[in-house]
């Protein structure tokens, strides 16, 4: 199916019964605004860095037809302004694997940018503990390899 009315309409009628209206009425819809309901299309799920929140990956849902690209929204951040942040990592983890399980259940990819990238690396390590499927790719900009030792603070 490509971007067109189709995708417009299952975006905006929460009445059907598509994957993506099941996601709606799941703690998902908190995280994902809008989702395509396309069963040929991999999902990208994006983590923004700390300070920044959906809006930044906002522009990238019109330029693929192929990928259906997910900004995620943490709370406390835009349109979640008035929710607590996550006082640990691995608090935002849980709720992120719990949230989002009817997402696991396609394939899926993660993009992380800075702070995000260290979401989406730890968030598939997670699944994986979980008994999920891993990612089937995983992007990670902005941020040192997890491998590789930490360097020293240039500022102290």
């Amino acid at each position: 199916m490509a971007w067109g009315s189709d995708v417009i309409k299952a975006e905006t009628d929460l009445g059907g019964t598509g994957h993506s209206q099941a996601i709606r009425r799941t703690g998902a819809a908190k995280w994902i605004q809008r989702l395509r309901d396309q069963s040929d299309c991999i999902r990208l799920l994006c983590f923004p860095h700390a300070g920044g929140g959906a809006s930044a990956f906002e522009s990238w849902r019109t330029s693929f037809t192929f990928i259906d690209v997910c900004p995620v929204q943490y709370p406390g951040r835009e349109n979640r302004w008035g929710e607590s942040v996550a006082p640990e990592l691995t608090d935002l983890l849980t709720t992120l694997a719990e949230d989002l399980a009817p997402i696991w259940e396609r394939p899926f990819a993660f993009l992380g940018h800075s702070f995000g990238a260290l979401v989406a690396f730890e968030l598939a390590r997670v699944l994986v503990q979980q008994g999920h499927l891993p990612p089937v790719r995983l992007f990670l900009t902005g941020a040192r390899a997890p491998q590789l030792p930490r360097r020293p603070a240039i500022h102290a």
